[in-house]
């Protein structure tokens, strides 16, 4: 008793990092204990299934099963091996469909191989039937028949049977991963199981030689055929004799089955051997040996998974925390297995200790050489890493495989920072990075999925469209689902875009206020806004410069460019066109120095009036007439009502608030997730939002518009091109560019958002003035059971509606 209490203090001892690697281990060992046994069972059912299958043959040919000898050597020819090793490789698999695949493809693997056994055995074995011994020959003969009826069970029958026990076997969790699930054993399998190509020739060298001996005995017994027929009369006779154990009223049928086999068994044996030969070299013989494949699977596994940590780096930086961090409480941690990355059970991998690791200098050769990481495995990849060979940024781009350098960098990250719980709830398998690398974001270690709604139809311009909408925000969806129905009911939203032009201000400074107004007066004068439009135009096939607007304080000039940029957003258009006509300006006024490329007087990304004014981007309005019925039964209120919270709330309620360009409901909430669904840039619904909602009774109808003066929108470039964000633009039909009239996508894309704002707009405004906000809220954003019970309760008090928010 004392010792068992004291190994449990000795195990409370573990840190962290040894008792994961303990329980890896613990897991390690029951799997192989369980391999091991079904392997076993595996075999024995081979044994079994082919014994049964031989002997229904031997029995429908008359054989005979007194030979104790024959169900002996049945026994012994089976090859339990390959049986076993076609169940190892189908418990290797994580998943229920990764065990179904693996089955097909061990298989492939291991039918070539298979095929080839059985066909130098039955070889070898029917030279027997040419000794002209007649035990011999018959018991030759049934041996070939049960090599070819084992072979036929193995290759159909016990996949199969294979495939349905571990389907009814299946242990794991409600997402169907098996208790058995582990990757790791087929290093084990392919080590033990290695197939030498050397073996293979020489068996297939034995096989044509086997054959030409079969050929040559045929040809020298061919002038025999009149003595050979009666022979194999008399052995045909002697063979009814020997079996007339069988009932008479079959005697007939088995003797002429008999004497069939009787007079072309070795060719029939020959011919099917020959021909499974040929499609043996036909499908298998270009394909790499069992070995070389499975380590190959196994490496591209280690090196993609997303949650491998070195264990010693883990287990040093843990305990470096935990040293540094005893007295700190740990925070409570929830996994959600939606957004966990593949094959998270193997977060933490043991290194295989013989797999060698280069030395630095033969590392830094190789990369030197090939100019590239990519033969180096992660171990010295990360060496050359940690010795500032390799910059962490460009680990994409030396190893040649993007999500390969994005796993290595997520190593380097939890080593370093100690974040591997972290990254585990991080997925990154399974993305383009190759659409992401110098275009959308740098040093990637995943990608955040974000749900994506669809609001709709919804009737723009005679148009029906189902907008995506990217948010976490219950209630958005559904809310701006209902005001698509009410302005679908009522024939739809008409749009326009009055305008359209991105703008930069750069912020430019000369020596005094007179040369400062002088040049002023300059770009204000239309023949000298010809020389800057030319310089500028000259810069892209799409930007075309309409207006400046020059605004001087002191010396220093703020000159706003304003410039179509077909259906790209256009900054960078803007920047490049800006920059060059800046040096045609400054080569009249040599005095003039350019401060900088952006002097906020733009203004991108920050409110500012001049962007409510002046607009920015697309300038859109849209409009609908709502009919009293259609506002009374889907959106439960009154035109009435409706027109009076509108002015309350929208009007006077921004002006007390001192708000620019927030005379709205909630616009920002709709652009925002419009401009993550389709691949805008999230930071410009600052401007985007700008939005004014009108809202007037039009007879007993309800007339409402939105006016949105800078909307910064395009179909190309920055994130549309990312496969998501593009397959939304595709349900828009604004994907890409117009070929036939340059910007008409974004434009459209400009007119749909404004459309979707007003829907957006009409549905809460409603929920406002029939006081549905706070019900719909605990119902679509919350998951509270206490307030299930919400839509029966009368009127509370404003006490009680606080406490249930909050």
């Amino acid at each position: 008793m004392y010792h068992f209490i004291q190994n449990i203090e000795i195990i409370s001892q573990i840190d962290s990092s040894n008792m994961v690697i303990f329980y890896r281990k613990l897991e390690n060992c029951i799997i192989i204990s369980i391999m091991k046994i079904f392997s076993g069972i595996a075999a024995m059912f081979t044994v079994f299934s082919s014994f049964v299958f031989s002997t229904i043959v031997i029995h429908y040919l008359n054989g005979d099963l007194k030979d104790a000898m024959f169900l002996f050597l049945l026994v012994l020819l089976v090859n339990l091996k390959k049986a076993s090793l076609l169940a190892q490789f189908a418990l290797s698999g994580c998943s229920q469909t990764e065990v179904i695949n693996n089955i097909s493809k061990g298989m492939s693997l291991l039918g070539p191989s298979f095929s080839l056994d059985s066909i130098v055995c039955s070889l070898v074995i029917s030279v027997g039937m040419l000794s002209g011994v007649q035990r011999l020959e018959t018991l030759c003969m049934f041996t070939c028949m049960s090599f070819i009826v084992n072979y036929v069970v193995i290759m159909s029958f016990y996949p199969a049977c294979l495939s349905l026990v571990l389907d009814l076997l299946r242990g794991g969790d409600e997402n169907g991963m098996p208790f058995w699930g582990d990757r790791s054993q087929i290093t084990a399998i392919c080590n033990d199981h290695k197939t030498d190509p050397i073996t293979q020739r020489v068996k297939v060298i034995m096989s044509v030689g086997v054959m030409i001996v079969h050929a040559q005995s045929r040809w020298a017994l061919s002038g025999m055929e009149t003595e050979t027929d009666n022979m194999l009369g008399m052995q045909v006779t002697k063979f009814a004799v020997f079996n007339e154990t069988e009932e008479n009223t079959h005697r007939s049928v088995h003797s002429s089955i008999v004497h069939l086999m009787a007079t072309g068994a070795d060719h029939i044996v020959i011919l099917i051997l020959l021909l499974s030969m040929i499609v043996w070299f036909w499908f298998f013989g270009d394909r790499d040996d069992l070995a070389h494949t499975l380590a190959q699977v196994n490496k591209q596994s280690v090196n993609t998974s997303g949650n491998s940590v070195h264990v010693l780096e883990t287990q040093k930086n843990i305990q470096h925390r935990e040293s540094q961090t005893d007295n700190r409480k740990p925070s409570a941690y929830t996994s959600n297995k939606m957004v966990q990355t593949e094959n998270v059970n193997s977060s933490i991998v043991l290194e295989d200790n013989n797999v060698e690791i280069r030395t630095l200098d033969e590392c830094l050769d190789i990369y030197k050489t090939q100019k590239s990481a990519e033969q180096l495995n992660d171990e010295e990849v990360l060496m050359l890493v940690k010795s500032n060979h390799i910059k962490p940024y460009m680990l994409e781009k030396c190893v040649n495989n993007p999500e390969r350098g994005v796993g290595l960098r997520r190593k380097i990250i939890a080593a370093e920072s100690n974040l591997t719980e972290a990254l585990i709830q991080l997925p990154y398998i399974g993305y383009d990075y190759s659409k992401v690398l110098g275009t959308n974001c740098e040093n990637v270690i995943g990608y955040v999925a974000v749900p994506v709604g669809v609001a709709g139809p919804l009737l723009v311009d005679d148009v029906f469209y189902q907008v995506p909408m990217a948010t976490t925000e219950g209630c958005l969806v559904a809310s701006t689902n209902r005001g698509c129905r009410a302005l679908t009911l009522c024939g739809g939203v008409i749009t326009r875009v009055v305008d359209d032009g991105m703008t930069r201000g750069p912020v430019v400074r000369f020596s005094s206020v007179t040369t400062a107004s002088e040049a002023k007066m300059w770009m204000d004068n239309p023949e000298k806004f010809k020389i800057i439009k030319s310089a500028f135009d000259s810069t892209s096939r799409f930007a075309r410069l309409t207006k400046l607007l020059v605004r001087i304080a002191g010396r220093h000039l703020f000159i706003r460019f304003t410039a179509s940029t077909g259906d790209a957003m256009g900054m960078n258009m803007l920047s490049k066109g800006t920059e060059k006509s800046l040096k045609v300006i400054g080569g009249y006024f040599p005095d003039m120095e350019v401060l900088s490329l952006s002097g906020n007087f733009c203004s991108d990304k920050k409110p500012a009036a001049v962007n409510w004014i002046e607009g920015r981007g697309k300038y859109v309005v849209s409009e609908a007439i709502v009919p009293s019925k259609v506002v009374t039964e889907v959106l439960k209120t009154t035109v009435a009502a409706l027109v009076d919270v509108n002015i309350s709330k929208n009007l006077m309620g921004s002006a007390i608030a001192g708000s620019i360009g927030g005379n709205n409901a909630h616009a920002a909430n709709v652009v925002t997730a419009v401009y993550i669904a389709t691949g805008q840039d999230p930071a410009q619904n600052v401007a985007s939002s700008n939005c004014m909602t009108l809202m007037e009774a039009f007879g007993d109808d309800l007339y409402v518009s939105c006016t949105m003066p800078s909307v910064e929108i395009g179909t190309v470039g920055g994130g549309t091109s990312l496969p998501g964000q593009s397959a939304c633009l595709e349900m828009l039909g604004v994907r890409g560019a117009n070929s036939q009239t340059p910007g008409a996508n974004a434009k459209r894309l400009a007119r749909i958002l404004c459309a979707t704002v007003l829907a957006g707009e009409l549905s809460l405004m409603s929920a406002l003035t029939a006081g549905h906000l706070v019900k719909s809220h605990m119902i679509h954003n919350r998951s509270a059971p206490s307030i299930q019970n919400l839509e029966t309760e009368s009127c509370e008090s404003t006490r009680q509606i606080k406490h249930c928010v909050s």
